[in-house]
């Protein structure tokens, strides 16, 4: 049987104060717009991969060039975004998503979603449709649930840009 005085002491228990607002870039430890910071990272962890990992060099200069990527240099698996950007984006846990290359690409996608959403364009993605309860008939990405009650158009779109719809007639 569900405690209704428990349930409710919890909703008068204070609230946890919030986070401190995000520190600026050069605050983080390992600043990557600071080239000697990100040289001297990869030069370690080329160091520390031909010493304990056993790689050759020319192998462990490749992965730590990878790990450890110039802050000014716009890769693809980044969708344009350079790494002082993406660290931007990720504030306080830049030390440790920096050396994940798969996080760095899953936050640059998100980024790039958001800000085609910002602008009203259809994310490539967004294969599939959905009927929002606020939006209406929205593309979404695959396999979303429906229909929703919220969606990312919902809160995500900047005022006064347009929502993509389909077009549920030519869609089936």
């Amino acid at each position: 049987m569900l405690d209704l005085e428990a349930l409710g002491d919890v909703f008068k228990a204070p609230r946890p104060a919030p986070p401190p607002a995000a520190l600026a870039p050069s605050d983080l430890a390992g600043d990557p717009s600071d080239p000697a910071t990100w040289l001297q990272a990869r030069a370690e962890r080329a160091a520390i991969l031909e010493a304990e990992a056993g790689m050759d060099r020319g192998a462990a200069d490749a992965l730590a060039a990878a790990l450890h990527p110039d802050p000014t240099e716009a890769r693809p698996d980044w969708h344009g975004f350079t790494a002082g950007a993406l660290q931007a984006a990720a504030g306080e846990d830049w030390p440790e998503v920096a050396t994940r290359p798969e996080v760095l690409a899953a936050l640059a996608l998100l980024l790039r979603t958001q800000a085609q959403r910002d602008r009203g364009e259809r994310p490539e993605h967004y294969n599939g449709i959905a009927l929002c309860e606020t939006c209406g008939p929205i593309w979404i990405y695959d396999r979303a649930p429906g229909p929703l009650l919220a969606c990312p158009w919902c809160m995500a779109t900047k005022p006064g840009a347009p929502v993509p719809r389909p077009n549920l007639e030519l869609e089936g």
